[in-house]
């Protein structure tokens, strides 16, 4: 058997996800993503979760430090799997943010947003930095 163990570390964060560019998994393959204490484990992505555009995002792992786990349970000849992690996606909590959010953190319920009537029906407020540049945000 064969095993590869990458550990991802982001201070702070809520949960990580790890998105895959390439993800072609042989049947005699699994990953695995586990916390450092192992007390939270997603997996095993095998060979059922390929794709056809061989994209794929692990769920949310709850931990600001990961472990990724390659298993082969047999050589490497004729090895066929294709797999490499394009990003790593993760969260941090909102009291960790910007001081900038204030009070309210434009919640259409609080003035002087009250005139946004059909706003108050939305559930969910995106806030996308650029990792190249933290001060660039695309807002939905």
């Amino acid at each position: 058997m064969i095993v590869v163990r990458l550990g991802l570390i982001s201070k702070g964060a809520e949960h990580i996800v790890v998105n895959f560019e390439r993800f072609q998994l042989d049947s005699n393959e699994a990953i695995y993503l586990y916390s450092l204490n192992q007390n939270k484990i997603v997996g095993a992505y095998n060979a059922l979760s390929n794709s056809i555009n061989e994209l794929f995002s692990s769920v949310p792992l709850w931990d600001d430090t990961i472990i990724v786990e390659y298993n082969r349970f047999s050589s490497l000849q004729n090895d066929s799997s294709n797999i490499l992690i394009k990003s790593i996606y993760h969260e941090v909590p909102l009291s960790a943010r910007s001081s900038d959010i204030g009070n309210c953190y434009i919640n259409v319920n609080c003035n002087p947003f009250n005139y946004l009537c059909n706003s108050i029906r939305s559930t969910v407020r995106l806030s996308i930095a650029d990792n190249r540049d933290p001060k660039k945000k695309l807002e939905l």
